[in-house]
C-alpha cells in the first residue's frame, strides 16, 4: 500500500513531508486493520470446517466482512475528501495520501491479502484433474456441460448451462 502510494507521489512529483510520513504511517495501520478484520473472520469460519476446502471459507468469510469493509472504507474516504477539498495547502499532501491509501488499502486487504492465505495453504491441492469434492464440477452429469456466466431477473450471477434438457439458472447458493 505504501509503495503504490508513494509511486503516485513520485508520479505527480509531489514533495516528501512531516505530513506525508505520517500519512504513509496512518495507511499502515489502517490497511493493517482492515486485513486482521478479515483474517480474523476466516479464523472463526476454519474452526468447525475441517472438511471444506480453504478457498471457500476465504469465500465465505470476504462475503461476511466485505459490508464492514466497504462501509468503513467510504466513511474514511468521504471524511478525506472532504479535508482534501477544504483544508487549505498544508493538509493537501497528508489528504491525498490517505485518499490514494485507503483505496489501495481497501483493495489489496480484500483482493490481495486473502488469495495469498490460499496459496499459502498447506493442504490445497493443485491438481486441477481431481477437484475438490465441494467443486460443483464433479458431478459427472454436470462436468460434461458447457457452462457460461449471466445476470439473473435478481442482479445475481449464475451458472446457466447450454444444454438444452438442463437450461436453468444455477445460483451460487444451489451448487
Amino acid at each position: 500500500d505504501i509503495f503504490v502510494t508513494l509511486g503516485v507521489f513520485s508520479i505527480f512529483n509531489f514533495e516528501i513531508s512531516l505530513a506525508l510520513i505520517a500519512a504513509f504511517l496512518t495507511i499502515v495501520g489502517y490497511s493493517l486493520n482492515d486485513t486482521i478484520v478479515i483474517f480474523d473472520r476466516i479464523r472463526e469460519n476454519t474452526k468447525g470446517s475441517n472438511n471444506i476446502p480453504l478457498g471457500l471459507v476465504v469465500n465465505q468469510s470476504i462475503n461476511e466482512s466485505l459490508s464492514r469493509t466497504i462501509i468503513t472504507s467510504l466513511t474514511t474516504f468521504m471524511v478525506v475528501f472532504i479535508l482534501f477539498l477544504v483544508g487549505g495547502e498544508i493538509i493537501y499532501s497528508f489528504a491525498f495520501a490517505m485518499i490514494v491509501g485507503v483505496l489501495v488499502g481497501t483493495y489489496s486487504s480484500v483482493f490481495i491479502a486473502s488469495p495469498i492465505v490460499i496459496a499459502m495453504d498447506k493442504n490445497r491441492s493443485w491438481d486441477f484433474k481431481n477437484p475438490t469434492p465441494l467443486c460443483p464440477f464433479n458431478n459427472p452429469v454436470v462436468s460434461f456441460i458447457q457452462f457460461s456466466i449471466l445476470n439473473t431477473p435478481f442482479g445475481k450471477v449464475g451458472i446457466q448451462t447450454k444444454n438444452k434438457a438442463l437450461n436453468r439458472i444455477i445460483l451460487p447458493n444451489q451448487l
